[in-house]
Parts: C-alpha cells; sequence; structure tokens
C-alpha cells in the first residue's frame, strides 16, 4: 500500500512538473481568439536551409512559433499588410545564446530590431503601411525558443 501511495506521489508530481514545462513556452497567449482582417501571414522559411539539430514550429494566422538546439541560421515570416494598418506584436523568447530579431519592410528597411541574447517578453506597437514585410530571427549557437503574436488595432 505504501508503494502504491508513493508511485502514485511520484506520478502526480511527474505529471505536474511536465505540465509546467510545456506551458511555461506559450502560456503567455494574449491575441489567440484575434481575427486580422488586413493582415496575411506565411512561412516558416529558411535561409539556406535548417541549420539547428532539434528544430519545431507552428503557425497561425496572428502567431509564430519556434523551438531549436544549437541553432545557427535564419528563420524568418511574411507578413503581408493589405493596408496601411497599426499593429501590436507581443513577443516572448527564452534563450541561451544570442538571437538577432527583425521587421523589414518591402524596401528592404529595418523597423524594428533586437540583438538579443537574453530571454525576453515585450509588446510593442509597429504602423505599418500597406505592403509585404519580412519578420525574421538569426540565430547563433541558441538553444531555446520564440513567441511572436500579432493583433491590428
Amino acid at each position: 500500500m505504501k508503494r502504491i501511495m508513493l508511485l502514485l506521489v511520484m506520478l502526480s508530481l511527474q505529471s505536474c512538473i511536465s505540465v509546467k514545462i510545456s506551458n511555461d513556452k506559450f502560456d503567455k497567449k494574449q491575441y489567440e481568439n484575434v481575427r486580422n482582417t488586413n493582415l496575411t501571414a506565411s512561412g516558416t522559411y529558411f535561409e539556406n536551409g535548417n541549420v539547428d539539430k532539434d528544430w519545431s514550429n507552428q503557425n497561425s494566422n496572428n502567431s509564430t512559433q519556434a523551438s531549436f538546439r544549437d541553432a545557427s541560421g535564419i528563420s524568418f515570416i511574411k507578413l503581408k499588410a493589405n493596408k496601411n494598418v497599426s499593429v501590436q506584436f507581443h513577443h516572448l523568447v527564452k534563450l541561451e545564446g544570442k538571437i538577432k530579431f527583425e521587421v523589414i519592410n518591402s524596401k528592404n528597411e529595418v523597423v524594428f530590431e533586437r540583438d538579443l541574447n537574453n530571454s525576453i517578453e515585450e509588446n510593442f506597437n509597429l504602423e505599418l503601411n500597406s505592403g509585404e514585410y519580412v519578420i525574421r530571427w538569426e540565430a547563433k549557437n541558441a538553444n531555446g525558443f520564440y513567441f511572436l503574436e500579432w493583433k491590428q488595432k
């Protein structure tokens, strides 16, 4: 009976720990049920191919997320604005290593950037003109994940 109780306690603790770990990544969603009528996303794309050991990603109409291990290379998505629109972004990065994060307009101008070597969570707003944007992450010996979501105002 003591062994069964101990086993149940261990299983309960293990499930609590695994739930915390899995929820820790993307439990910060703020715009999950948002409908962006003037924004269209596509991707994930890679410059020079995928160069990490354990890449995993998932995208939706209003978010992108990826986890990686020992990543060095560039991943990006494309975000198209059908008209001039104000956009609110929520960005969460858990990181060991370095990532350069950029939002680049159709004239190849950087309109927002961050050089990250630590985990970060931030909200920021951008005024996007009608056109296509590239949102990219350049990793250097990085482990962790990123999550980015957006909504038009």
